[in-house]
């Protein structure tokens, strides 16, 4: 059509036949013109307003509660798009990786994984809580492992202001936070992602140190959640094979422990009373008095991060035994108790010189590494392990651990038996879980190189064999994540701890084959514990 015809029409009065035609009925007049300012101004005056609310008191109707669902499904839908395209246009490809992977795939894993750590860092809070969880699971590719691990460290502060708001409402009862407290400092000492951390001076003169819970955490978290879960159920709908519902709703399930502060309480009190009679391993108290479920204050403890090297030597330490250390706490809480802490990153776990006192009456036998020093006839300082957020536990069932505690007998005590490996894996339901111990040992190379020596030659090339076809299709994650969602929810905790501790202990040790036998030596010891019918 030629332009001149547009303004042929745009000179003719509208008739009843034209597409924008309006009646006399409905044609503007006084009044409609009021009320349309009316209306106007009404709303303009209601978006001021929220304006206004999201600058002043973001914990109570924070800015950004449409900015992240908007962020999470843009994100989801881009990163789903990229895959899809992707896919199309390498179709005909045959080009593999190292791996015996589609070369593609690992700059689409990269592209995806960095589109949802900033969606995820920009959002905050539950967001960040939710990329630690699955970064701790390793159950997607590498790239995505590898990029959301950075969050682990990187959650913001909230201002003081904030804080405090929290705290008078906490215990409004009490008359408000300045008499519960005599001070407290407004520099955190610790920010995660659903809290911060103050030291505080209680009325008897006694330094504590006060978890508090981010504002409007609550309020927002059900919306989230549900967020999270549609985009869960939206990637499985596009991606058949990649079954991550029940990453989800784990998370979900584990988060609601997580918010209520006297729960963590409880499990701090068990770990106490675990751990009682072990001097080189210390949990703070908790002041029962000053505890709400947003609040949690604790005895105030101080020490040097697990992961610092450089401070542990400083302090006259050994790495080696601060690991061995982290891996002995760990095999009493797996096959001893049954009670483990799932979130035993470096971050959680501080080192202290174990007091002299305690130390004349203790030598370190447990560790290998404490046991050569004292042969040798060395004095240095002994390690104490502190233990810290004791949000997240697995709680094992008796039956459970005992088939666990047979698993790992048949493993390090027996060389591995098949039959009896399977037999326990079985009454554990996850049969399947047995034929990849990647699976079923995640994390530990020492125990899966040891599950692998107990198959016969046809069997481990058999698996060598699926494993690699499974990566030529881009399908071994697929594979390891329905092979994961059949294990029971509770050993799928396991797993997260069991990664943390041998990573963790590979480090400070920075030998991973002498590492894995130290771990190993330290499981055998706790895996014949028998658990009472």
């Amino acid at each position: 059509m030629h332009w001149k015809w547009f303004l042929s029409r745009s000179a003719t009065p509208a008739g009843p036949n034209d597409l924008f035609y309006v009646s006399a009925a409905h044609q503007s007049s006084p009044e409609r013109s009021k009320a349309r300012l009316a209306r106007r101004v009404a709303v303009g005056t209601v978006g001021c307003g929220s304006l206004w609310m999201c600058a002043r008191r973001p914990e109570i109707f924070p800015g950004h509660m449409f900015v992240r669902p908007v962020r999470l499904l843009t994100t989801s839908l881009i990163v789903a798009v990229d895959y899809k395209w992707s896919s199309f246009q390498n179709r005909h490809s045959q080009f593999l990786t190292e791996d015996g992977e589609p070369q593609y795939v690992s700059t689409v894993h990269y592209r995806g994984a960095k589109r949802i750590y900033n969606m995820c860092k920009d959002n905050g809070g539950v967001y960040i809580k939710a990329a630690q969880f699955v970064a701790a699971r390793k159950v997607l590719p590498w790239q995505y492992t590898q990029q959301l691990a950075l969050l682990q460290d990187q959650a913001p502060a909230q201002p003081f202001s904030q804080v405090r708001r929290t705290l008078d409402d906490a215990f409004r009862r009490e008359g408000g936070v300045d008499k519960v407290f005599s001070h407290i400092d407004a520099n955190p000492v610790a920010s995660a992602s659903l809290a911060q951390v103050h030291l505080a001076i209680l009325p008897d003169g006694k330094q504590a140190a006060i978890k508090v819970q981010r504002a409007g955490l609550r309020r927002n978290l059900r919306a989230d959640l549900a967020l999270i879960d549609v985009a869960a159920g939206a990637t499985e709908l596009l991606f058949p094979a990649l079954k991550i519902r029940w990453l989800a709703k784990e998370f979900r399930d584990g988060i609601w422990e997580e918010v209520d502060f006297r729960k963590e309480g409880h499990s701090l009190e068990i770990a106490r009373e675990m751990f009682k009679a072990e001097p080189q391993i210390r949990v703070p108290a908790v002041h029962w008095s000053h505890t709400t479920s947003r609040v949690l204050t604790m005895e105030a403890v101080s020490g040097i991060r697990v992961d610092d090297r450089e401070g542990l030597e400083a302090a006259k330490l050994n790495p080696r035994e601060v690991g061995d250390l982290v891996a002995d706490a760990f095999a009493q809480m797996l096959f001893k108790f049954g009670h483990v802490h799932t979130d035993l990153h470096p971050g959680n776990l501080l080192v202290e010189v174990l007091p002299r006192e305690l130390a004349r009456c203790h030598r370190s036998h447990k560790t290998l590494a404490g046991a050569l020093d004292t042969l040798r006839g060395g004095h240095h300082p002994l390690p104490r392990l502190i233990v810290l957020d004791h949000g997240s536990y697995a709680r094992m069932s008796d039956s459970l651990r005992r088939d666990y505690n047979a698993l790992w007998s048949a493993l390090l005590l027996r060389g591995g038996p098949r039959d009896e490996m399977e037999a326990c894996c079985r009454r554990m339901g996850s049969g399947d879980a047995c034929r990849y111990p990647v699976v079923l040992f995640q994390g530990d190379s020492a125990a899966q190189w040891l599950a692998l020596s107990s198959m016969a030659e046809v069997e481990r090339e058999a698996l060598e064999s699926r494993v690699k076809q499974l990566k030529a299709e881009d399908r071994l994650n697929s594979e390891y994540l329905r092979l994961m969602a059949a294990l029971p929810r509770e050993w799928v905790g396991l797993t997260k701890a069991h990664s943390l501790v041998c990573s963790l202990h590979n480090d400070l040790w920075r030998d991973r084959t002498r590492a894995g036998r130290h771990r190993m030596h330290i499981f055998k010891r706790y895996a014949a514990t028998v658990v009472p019918p």
